[in-house]
């Protein structure tokens, strides 16, 4: 499969440059408070667990989570890993094939 990694790398690199292009679902709750940043959001009261629940978005749907784009890449590392990261500081790793897919799946979002 090394033909599938290369062309994975190659299509990770030509996306990261396309501003929304490649996109990391974060752990934290988009359904917090107005004014929060969403950057480490995730409800612990009673009263914030029940705006959770009817956050317009289900905890099913990527959208019910903060989404950032990814603007750099690292890799790959000598066990084949690729890092993307946001500017928010977060980041995602994997394979090319793997990590270009889970980068991809909250474009539509």
């Amino acid at each position: 499969m090394p033909e599938d990694r290369d062309t994975s790398i190659e299509e990770l690199q030509a996306l990261v440059k396309i501003p929304g292009a490649l996109r990391f679902i974060t752990a934290a709750h988009a359904c917090g408070p107005d004014g929060q940043d969403g950057a480490s959001y995730t409800p612990k009261t009673e009263a914030e667990l029940e705006a959770c629940e009817a956050f317009e978005f289900p905890q099913t749907d990527w959208r019910h989570f903060v989404i950032h784009d990814i603007v750099s890449l690292e890799g790959p590392n000598h066990r084949g890993v690729m890092i993307g990261h946001t500017a928010e500081g977060d980041w995602c790793q994997g394979r090319p094939y793997a990590l270009l897919r889970r980068l991809r799946e909250a474009r539509e979002v």
